[in-house]
């Protein structure tokens, strides 16, 4: 009786042993899946980080147009329609 409470015993330290075993398993499978998660995650954050770097330069530049002063060739050409058309009516 003796050598079967022995065996009982080891039996319980085995299926201890298998379930810390499982545990250990499943955490390793839940943190690779956390990673894979998570580079997904990234690489879609640098995805649109890069996306709205290029629409914030795009608009930038449109911006930096829009402020630029006419060139003097327009600003000669506006004159002289200005003094051409009075020029037109005086006659």
């Amino acid at each position: 009786m003796v050598i079967l409470v022995g065996v009982n015993h080891y039996a319980k330290m085995w299926m201890t042993d298998v379930a810390v075993e499982m545990r250990d398993t499943m955490c390793c499978c839940n943190c690779f899946c956390q990673v894979a998660v998570l580079r997904e995650t990234v690489r879609r954050e640098c995805e649109e980080r890069y996306e709205l770097t290029e629409a914030l330069e795009l608009a930038k530049k449109e911006l930096l147009l829009l402020k630029r002063p006419p060139s003097r060739h327009g600003v000669l050409i506006a004159c002289f329609a200005f003094t051409s058309n009075d020029a037109d009516d005086d006659r």
